[in-house]
């Protein structure tokens, strides 16, 4: 609702978005919303489980089985967790959440998933500019894609990522100081994303 309501600004008929870690294509998705007002673009899910459900619930958006990383792989490492919301590529991430699970979170398989460039998904599925909305949510590895987003090329008019630092109540200031130096600022929060505006769209 908060992005809607920065969007509206810019007096769009539809908006696009594409959703890196989409997950659940209804319950707790950045995107639902705009897919309800008639809005269509892309969601990126690297767990095959969910990729039926977010088929048959949005079949107005591309669904994409891949994961997205900062180089191109034709297959990597992707941890299947107890809880599928802590799925990651990051071998780093996975063992800590075991750690702190404390015996009640563990990996129970790694498959290989292949992952593809945010810049090629925006080419292929989005008009020059890329899209109007990007909602990444990728388990610890969302500032390494922003990193690697071609800001010349793609400038969405807002993102909103996660900036939450697993198991604590405190934000991670290097999302904010990145993507700052790329013209976005500030623009709402809850309680793990951080939600950016293009101050050159705003005119």
């Amino acid at each position: 609702m908060i992005v809607a309501g920065i969007l509206d600004q810019f007096h769009l008929t539809k908006t696009t978005y594409l959703d890196v870690g989409a997950f659940l294509p209804i319950y707790k998705n950045n995107t639902y919303l705009f897919y309800q007002n008639g809005s269509r673009g892309v969601l990126v899910e690297p767990n095959i489980d969910l990729i039926p459900e977010l088929k048959a619930k949005r079949p107005g958006d591309a669904v994409l089985n891949v994961g997205v990383g900062q180089t191109e792989q034709s297959a990597t490492d992707y941890y299947c967790m107890s809880l599928m919301e802590w799925n990651t590529f990051a071998r780093d991430e996975a063992e800590r959440r075991v750690a702190e699970g404390k015996g009640q979170v563990r990996i129970e398989r790694v498959v290989k998933v292949p992952l593809i460039s945010i810049n090629r998904i925006m080419a292929e599925h989005f008009p020059p500019g890329g899209p109007d909305f990007l909602s990444i949510d990728i388990e610890s590895l969302d500032l390494a894609v922003l990193k690697s987003i071609d800001f010349t090329r793609f400038r969405p008019k807002v993102i909103c990522t996660e900036t939450l630092i697993t198991a604590t109540f405190r934000m991670d200031p290097e999302t904010t100081k990145f993507l700052a130096s790329h013209g976005y600022e500030v623009r709402g929060m809850t309680c793990a994303n951080t939600i950016y505006m293009d101050q050159s769209s705003a005119g």
